[in-house]
């Protein structure tokens, strides 16, 4: 469980690297976010107006997704 404020994709990160685990998955999520960052698909790095900034109480209504020692690569959808 994830206290008010913190990070979801660091703290999801961190877990593994705690846990020393190379592979695992994410297929359900429970849950808000206070803010959140979304990149857009086909984004990159140097095109920031493929990223979405939200600073209000958000939903978490779909989390899927890979993480691992060397990232994550993950898929969420939120509602207001």
């Amino acid at each position: 469980r994830l206290n008010p404020g913190e990070d979801l994709k660091e703290s999801l990160l961190e877990l593994c690297r705690h846990r020393n685990m190379a592979a695992a998955s994410v297929v359900t999520c429970v849950g808000s976010l206070q803010k959140a960052s979304i990149r857009l698909a086909d984004a990159n790095r140097e095109r920031s107006d493929q990223e979405l900034h939200f600073d209000e109480k958000l939903e978490i209504t779909s989390l899927v997704g890979t993480l691992g020692s060397d990232g994550g690569h993950l898929h969420i959808s939120v509602a207001n």
